[in-house]
């Protein structure tokens, strides 16, 4: 005897709501392991956090109580903009025992020597600071991008500008999609800063610094989803005291 089209919706009204469930139940458990996954501390010890302004105010005593070694800090991005809450979270930050580094997010349709200027006058030089990070980022309202060559000529005004003032080399992170069109990582020849969350660095990529583990931790004392960060040990560029 075939079915009802009564009985035919129920049925199919049930597998929709069983495949739902399996879904939700899959998005949830995706969710919590992202908000919990750490690199193994017996092989990547010492773990950091990225501070961007959507997560302070920061409990820096926290963090230093479970083990939060060092911290990078947006400070500044492009030319104009320069984030308010830099220096309290810089300075609250050493009182609590962490290292810092400073973010300068590297916009490639501004002149470099504006941006470098942006960045000096906010950034203190102090001899225990982590090497600052230069972030290339593309502005989505930038029509005309430069050429490889004046980008690279651009790049290298901003990191020796930079670089002068701090006294130390920077270490350098290229967007998926810059690095694919212009090729800058190699040809900057800087200490990499690798955005590869849950998912180790290449063995073969052994010039990083700075890998950004996880972009969605929770972590006691960090108002949102936390950026996790390991340290490269054998990179002399984060190795304590340079």
């Amino acid at each position: 005897m075939s079915e009802t089209p009564r009985l035919t919706r129920r049925k199919a009204i049930t597998y929709a709501l069983v495949a739902a469930i399996a879904g939700l139940t899959l998005w949830l458990g995706h969710g919590w392991w992202a908000a919990s996954w750490k690199p193994d501390a017996a092989r990547w010890p010492g773990g950091g956090v990225a501070i961007g302004p959507e997560d302070v105010p920061v409990n820096w005593e926290r963090l230093a109580l479970d083990g939060v070694a060092f911290a990078y800090l947006d400070a500044t991005a492009g030319a104009r903009t320069a984030f308010p809450a830099y220096t309290a979270e810089h300075d609250a930050a050493l009182a609590a025992g962490i290292r810092t580094g400073a973010i300068h997010r590297f916009d490639v349709c501004t002149m470099a020597s504006e941006q470098a200027a942006a960045f000096v006058r906010l950034v203190p030089r102090e001899a225990p600071a982590l090497p600052p990070a230069v972030l290339v980022e593309a502005d989505e309202g930038c029509e005309r991008r430069p050429t490889r060559a004046l980008l690279l000529s651009e790049l290298t005004t901003f990191l020796t500008q930079v670089e002068t003032h701090l006294g130390k080399p920077a270490v350098i992170g290229v967007s998926d999609d810059l690095q694919s069109e212009y090729d800058l990582a190699a040809a900057l020849n800087r200490p990499l800063w690798v955005t590869s969350p849950r998912t180790e660095p290449d063995p073969e990529l052994t010039d990083w610094a700075i890998w950004l583990a996880n972009d969605r931790l929770s972590v006691d004392g960090v108002a949102g989803p936390a950026r996790w960060l390991v340290a490269n040990d054998r990179t002399p560029a984060t190795r304590e005291g340079q």
